[in-house]
């Protein structure tokens, strides 16, 4: 609680009708998520897989899009509203 997470839209309207937040693997959460989800071994695996993949093809979509629920949720500071936080192989850190 009390913790936040800086996003990036490129349509701030958007923002309204968020209903998920989605992290890249190399986001500073995700190694925090892994040790405390109840299963860290299998967590920890998906998201190696998702950052050993090239990162040109994730950039430019030449991969299949694939994510993962984390079990975590985030507010939309805009409704209010409980939104899942997902980790995806197509969202880039940077």
């Amino acid at each position: 609680m009390g913790r936040f997470v800086e996003i990036f839209t490129t349509r701030i309207d958007t923002i309204y009708g968020a209903t998920f937040v989605v992290l890249a693997p190399e986001h500073a959460l995700v190694d925090r998520f892994a040790a405390e989800s109840p299963d860290p071994k299998a967590f920890r695996d998906r998201v190696a897989g998702f950052r050993g993949l090239d990162r040109e093809a994730r950039r430019s979509g030449a991969i299949e899009k694939e994510g993962f629920d984390t079990g975590r949720f985030a507010i939309n500071p805009f409704t209010n509203e409980r939104v899942p936080i997902w980790i995806a192989n197509f969202v880039l850190a940077e």
